[in-house]
């Protein structure tokens, strides 16, 4: 195991103790001896096995046990503490609400009572629902089975599911198979990718922004840079700790350069207001003073400030942005936008710069 920030030494643990937790899917409802959740979980648990030996094994999946390994995935997603915690709060605010507005007309919650029962577990109870939409989701795209043919170990995580959802340049930036991009792809739409590793040498992915919907095959990698590239997909979607059989799953000029990346991610987290500019090679970060943002029709323009002079310099050169990422003083306002271009450049700490969206026409 492995801090997310590989500042530490790495540390052996066995995958019997892994986030092991005594029952963490028991339902109050539950009979005794009985937890329904986890009873379920560990039926599918023993059928990836399985699965997991035939791939391993070079063996061919019958469309059944890609269903089911699929599945596996979905669940894998769905039932990490995260998971369960954000649905169950989401759940819990419209309930709220729901009991609130029927209190107002009829000044009871009679229809409230019968329709929220058990919702005070709907985060572990909607694990299997959520799994099923998640692959729903997969099938949208294309999925791939992922052999790792070098000899740098696929890395996993307490997020055992890497999930975002980007631009196709993204995809490009990063290496991530980069001629399995349709050509008609549509450029402006962000679209999801979701990663698993299965074992070191194997991996899922699943995209709709590399193939048509419902693709299933095999995809062998014999070089170093894809397996980087989801190797660094599943560490900035980490949690605190990465899972690898090796002490040094990244080499060490990869490893400083990860560092690196995270302190720069960290002090942009802790930044009140900043510009994010990202070009077909790089990404600027500039700390933003008074920024403020105008919407016109399809057109933002963002006017700020900013102490980071020499990084507006080196942002200023470039001719455009494929996307540019903002926050506004207190979290007022956030988001991102395609197409983005300076239109005027601060020469000192107390000038205005101006970035504006253009229209692409692709």
């Amino acid at each position: 195991m492995l801090d997310k920030e590989l500042s530490q030494a790495p540390y052996r643990k066995s995958p019997a103790n892994l986030f092991a937790k005594l029952h963490p899917y028991t339902l109050a409802a539950d009979k005794p001896g009985d937890p329904v959740i986890e009873r379920w979980l560990c039926q599918l648990e023993n059928g990836f096995e399985h699965t997991r030996k035939k791939l391993l094994n070079s063996v061919d999946l019958s469309r059944r046990e890609w269903s089911e390994l699929l599945r596996f995935i979905g669940v894998l997603h769905a039932r990490t503490r995260d998971q369960i915690d954000r649905w169950q709060a989401s759940m819990t605010e419209l309930e709220k609400m729901t009991r609130m507005v029927e209190r107002g007309h009829t000044g009871k919650e009679d229809y409230s009572d019968s329709e929220f029962i058990g919702w005070n577990e709907i985060g572990k109870r909607s694990i299997q629902d959520r799994a099923e939409a998640f692959v729903k989701a997969m099938l949208s795209g294309s999925i791939f089975l992922v052999e790792n043919e070098i000899g740098i170990p696929f890395v996993s995580s307490d997020t055992p599911v890497a999930l975002s959802h980007l631009y196709p340049n993204w995809l490009r930036q990063q290496m991530i198979f980069p001629h399995l991009i349709p050509k008609d792809v549509n450029e402006n739409k962000r679209a999801f990718i979701a990663f698993c590793a299965l074992s070191p040498t194997l991996g899922l992915l699943a995209s709709p922004m590399l193939g048509r919907a419902g693709r299933l095959e095999h995809l062998r990698v014999g070089a170093p840079g894809p397996i980087f590239a989801l190797n660094w997909f599943m560490l900035t979607s980490a949690d605190a700790v990465l899972l690898s059989h090796q002490e040094k799953p990244f080499p060490d000029y990869l490893a400083e350069g990860i560092r690196k990346s995270l302190r720069s991610s960290r002090r942009l987290d802790h930044l009140d207001s900043f510009m994010s500019l990202t070009t077909n090679s790089t990404t600027y970060k500039i700390e933003a003073v008074d920024l403020t943002v105008e919407h016109v029709g399809i057109d933002s323009t963002f006017r700020f400030r900013t102490r980071d002079i020499e990084t507006l310099r080196s942002a200023a050169s470039c001719d455009a942005f494929i996307e540019a990422y903002f926050r506004t003083p207190g979290g007022a306002s956030y988001g991102s936008i395609r197409n983005a271009r300076f239109s005027q450049v601060a020469t000192d700490a107390e000038g205005i710069s101006v970035v504006h969206q253009f229209f692409c026409g692709c």
